[in-house]
């Protein structure tokens, strides 16, 4: 895994239940317990939060894994939250993260969370690296960083059209799907348009400005 590339040393506990994993990381004990998790409500909330127990070294960690995942994720809004009720968080005697990374029941966030499973480890070990002053070690096969292509310009006037249609906005995978755009080429005309301030953004929806 990428934290034992690292140099730490990792128990992944997915058998039993909370309970179990709770006793495992304390009769370690564990310098640090995450709780990795994904999201479901009601098929169209999305975005990434954290779960964090309401002390000093659980919101450093906490804040750490939110400033890495959140902008990666295609949702919103992303949230910290302070959670001294959860079991898995309150029971621990180390600082401890829940973190939900998306909404599985959301369809872009759910296609995002299965594309970016690799990228998401990654980034979480990072901000465990961080927490603990450690080095960062890249895997082997990790490619070299490319720039990205930049979105043709031609697509905007069509996409402007086709929002300008809508008083809900689309999703990134609603535009991919009128145009026969790839998922990401339609999130990055979405972006470029948001970005020079012709849209607004709620939650997963791209909006005209009024």
């Amino acid at each position: 895994t990428a934290l034992t590339r690292c140099g730490f040393t990792v128990r992944n506990v997915q058998r039993g239940n909370m309970y179990d994993r709770v006793r495992e990381s304390n009769d370690w004990p564990a310098a640090l317990h995450i709780a990795l998790h994904t999201n479901g409500f009601n098929g169209k909330a999305s975005g990434t939060r954290v779960h964090c127990y309401p002390s000093e070294e659980s919101r450093r960690i906490g804040r750490l894994i939110q400033d890495r995942i959140a902008p990666l994720s295609p949702g919103g809004p992303d949230k910290l939250v302070e959670s001294a009720g959860l079991y898995e968080l309150r029971a621990t005697h180390m600082p401890a993260v829940l973190p939900e990374f998306g909404f599985h029941d959301e369809p872009e966030e759910a296609q995002w969370l299965i594309d970016s499973m690799p990228q998401i480890a990654e980034e979480t070990c990072k901000a465990v690296c961080e927490f603990f002053g450690m080095a960062y070690v890249a895997t082997e096969t990790e490619p070299a960083e490319t720039p990205e292509p930049p979105v043709v310009v031609e697509s905007s006037e069509p996409l402007l059209t086709l929002l300008s249609s809508t008083r809900q906005g689309m999703t990134a995978g609603e535009v991919a799907a009128h145009f026969g755009w790839s998922l990401e080429e339609a999130r990055k005309a979405l972006e470029q348009l948001f970005s020079t301030g012709a849209l607004r953004k709620r939650s997963s929806r791209y909006r005209l400005k009024n």
